[in-house]
């Protein structure tokens, strides 16, 4: 059957589809520095909406953990479906509540322990509910607010945040053990098309909680989304407060990794998804190469 149109879907390597745009070198190289990097580690792939993150992200969780003799065990994680139709404050609860239901399920924890785990992190979050309502009153909130995200990352919740930390870094230890696994791997997805403020508030929780020896995160997020959540607590970019902005996302992201769009093969790309709607045939696609 004839196709009629081009798709912008991501890649799926694991169909077999093509490398249209020639990144197959750079896709090569991240997955070797991961294979060789000491954990914790966060990675963002920064880029434009459109611009292959995901497509690069389903290539690196094919090559890193998709095969039976794979080092990791992957989790996926799209953050904009967790968003839909959701508060702030359930967004982001949701998240870490279905990172940790994954790394419980790969790991074969029994429910009940599963159940404990879950109970530890609500009860963390009470403060922050509470702390939300006494800053705000009534007044509509897009966010947890500084105040909120100050109790959670306070004095008083340290201690649980840290027993919830100490209890997964030992549910996986004991799984990738077991498995005669490296490590764990995340793939958070679709940062960037969240409210900016809520994807900052994520980026502070995954690493209070989910900073964890042998495991890795892949973030698909932009700089440019973390300016305009941190806009709210430092105001507007300027050269007088930049340091500010650089220094909270070095804090939480220890390699970013830049989209190479300026590499990749355009006219491959052109060429394949014309030949693909039958606007080109086979010969004349090779005739102009």
């Amino acid at each position: 059957m004839i196709k009629s149109s081009i798709t912008d879907s991501p890649r799926n390597v694991s169909n077999g589809e093509k490398d249209n745009f020639g990144i197959e070198p750079f896709e090569n190289g991240l997955t070797k520095f991961i294979n060789n990097s000491n954990t914790p580690i966060t990675i963002a792939l920064q880029g434009e909406w459109g611009s292959g993150k995901t497509s690069l992200m389903n290539s690196l969780k094919n090559n890193l953990s998709d095969s039976d003799d794979s080092k990791y065990h992957s989790i996926w994680l799209n953050t904009w479906e967790y968003a839909l139709m959701k508060d702030a404050q359930s967004t982001l609860m949701d998240i870490i509540l279905g990172l940790i239901k994954e790394v419980t399920l790969i790991a074969e924890v029994d429910e009940t322990t599963t159940k404990k785990m879950f109970s530890k992190v609500l009860n963390v979050t009470k403060s922050i509910t509470k702390t939300t309502a006494q800053a705000l009153g009534n007044k509509v909130y897009d966010g947890l607010g500084d105040a909120a995200m100050d109790e959670f990352m306070g004095e008083k919740s340290s201690g649980k945040i840290s027993e919830i930390r100490n209890e997964l870094e030992k549910i996986i230890e004991d799984c990738i053990k077991k498995d005669n696994k490296q490590g764990f791997i995340f793939f958070i997805d679709d940062l960037d098309r969240i409210d900016p403020p809520v994807a900052v508030q994520l980026l502070e929780l995954l690493k209070n909680i989910f900073t964890l020896n042998n495991c890795v995160f892949v973030l698909a997020i932009d700089y440019d989304v973390v300016i305009k959540g941190l806009e709210p607590k430092f105001g507007k970019l300027s050269e007088q407060n930049e340091r500010e902005f650089r220094s909270f996302f070095d804090k939480i992201i220890q390699v970013p990794f830049s989209m190479p769009v300026t590499n990749y093969s355009i006219d491959d790309f052109l060429r394949e998804s014309l030949v693909s709607i039958n606007y080109l045939n086979e010969k004349h696609a090779n005739d102009n190469k």
